[in-house]
Formats: C-alpha cells, sequence, structure tokens
C-alpha cells in the first residue's frame, strides 16, 4: 500500500517554508554585516554578488519559496524546470559553497577573510553556519523529501554548471577591474594561469559534488520504491 502523498506535500511544504524563512532571516542579518569600506567595491552594497556565499544565499530564498509554493498548490507546470534547477545547480552549488568555504577557512582563515574582519567569522558563529552550513542541510533534506526526477543527463547538467562559473568569474573579474580587489583574498594569491587551474579545480568540484547528489537521488528513489511512494509526475 502506497504511503499518503497528500502528507507527504503538507511535510514538504512546511520544511521548504522554514529554510526560506531561515535564509530571508540570515539575509536580513547579513545587510550591513561586512562594513560598507570592506566591501569588493566599497560603499557599494550590489558589490555583495561577488560573494558565492551571497549568490547562494538568494538562490536558496528563491528556491525553497518555490518549492513551497509547488508544494502547497500542486503546480505540476513548474515541475521539470523545478526537478533540473534543483539537481543540476542548487544541489551542486549549495554543497560547493560548504566545501569550499570550510575546508578553506579551516586550513587558513586569511585566504577568504581579510584579517581585520576575521572576529566575525569566528567557526562557531550562528551567522557563519548559517551562511555556510546550512545551504547543504537544507538541499540534502530536499532531495530527500522530492526524489527529483532524473531528467538531466551528465552533459547538460555540466554545460549548465560552465555556464555559471562563466558568469560568476566575469563577475568577479568585473568586481577587481572596478576596485582592484579580489573579492577573496586567495585569488590574489595566484597568478593568472594559477587563478585558472584554481576555477577549474572549482568548476571539478561543482561537476563532482553534482555526480554524488545524482547516485544520492538515485539511492533516495530505492527507498521510495521501497516504500510504495507514488512519485511526482512532470508532465
Amino acid at each position: 500500500m502506497a504511503l499518503d502523498f497528500g502528507m507527504i506535500e503538507k511535510l514538504r511544504a512546511v520544511v521548504h517554508a522554514i529554510f526560506a524563512f531561515a535564509f530571508i532571516w540570515v539575509a536580513f542579518n547579513e545587510w550591513g554585516y561586512i562594513p560598507r569600506e570592506m566591501l569588493p567595491i566599497p560603499n557599494s552594497e550590489i558589490s555583495k554578488i561577488g560573494f558565492l556565499t551571497i549568490i547562494n544565499l538568494y538562490v536558496q530564498i528563491v528556491y525553497h519559496q518555490m518549492a513551497a509554493i509547488i508544494a502547497i498548490f500542486s503546480v505540476t507546470v513548474w515541475l521539470k524546470t523545478f526537478h533540473t534547477v534543483s539537481t543540476a545547480l542548487v544541489f551542486p552549488l549549495s554543497l560547493a559553497v560548504t566545501v569550499l568555504f570550510w575546508s578553506l577557512f579551516l586550513m587558513d582563515p586569511k585566504t577568504l577573510v581579510a584579517e581585520e574582519f576575521q572576529e566575525k567569522f569566528q567557526v562557531n558563529s550562528w551567522h557563519n553556519h548559517g551562511m555556510h552550513t546550512l545551504p547543504a542541510i537544507a538541499m540534502l533534506t530536499d532531495f530527500l523529501l522530492w526524489n527529483h526526477e532524473r531528467l538531466v543527463t551528465k552533459a547538460r547538467a555540466f554545460k549548465i554548471i560552465i555556464s555559471f562559473v562563466i558568469l560568476y568569474i566575469f563577475d568577479i573579474y568585473t568586481i577587481n577591474a572596478i576596485s582592484g580587489k579580489w573579492v577573496y583574498p586567495i585569488l590574489g594569491l595566484f597568478s593568472p594561469t594559477g587563478r585558472l587551474i584554481f576555477f577549474s579545480a572549482c568548476t571539478c568540484l561543482i561537476f563532482g559534488i553534482f555526480v554524488v547528489g545524482d547516485a544520492y537521488n538515485a539511492l533516495i528513489g530505492k527507498l521510495w520504491r521501497k516504500a510504495k511512494i507514488i512519485h511526482d509526475k512532470t508532465s
């Protein structure tokens, strides 16, 4: 006997609403968190989009609101796009932010944060975890709740990831051209060739997370079938 799918939809709606509220709260508290003179472009709030963490924060806000709406109103017309965006971009990006931030920060905080600003980035800071840990938790939970349909081939996912990375590189190079500063201190330690290698490694990491996410999603699918949960229909 199949589990009550209506209950699953209600659970999705509640969980995504909680995550959306949590990320909105983090974004609200993030406003003014960085002194204006220490922004990538001093006194320019918009320059914060040079931080991958900030981009991901707003991606999370939009994504979880979208997921809650789909769950509440059963908006099946959005499902194909929703599954594609989730598996090919939001999941890999979220876990990449968590992995990159914590690995680099724990190795040497100065690679990511200017020395004079490190006090606000203590490892036990709730804000820090809201920005850099919660996204991974949210998307791992999301995959468990949805078992997204595997609509994206590895080739297509790679194209989506490459497109995002190119846009992001253009973003940070534009900021550097205007302010003469790199959004992350580690970028200033590399030669142009070194930065190319670094960006390539990060791209491989994001794609690798997509592959791991695809395997995780397949495992969730097996659990769903074992529990006789009816899958969403994209058509």
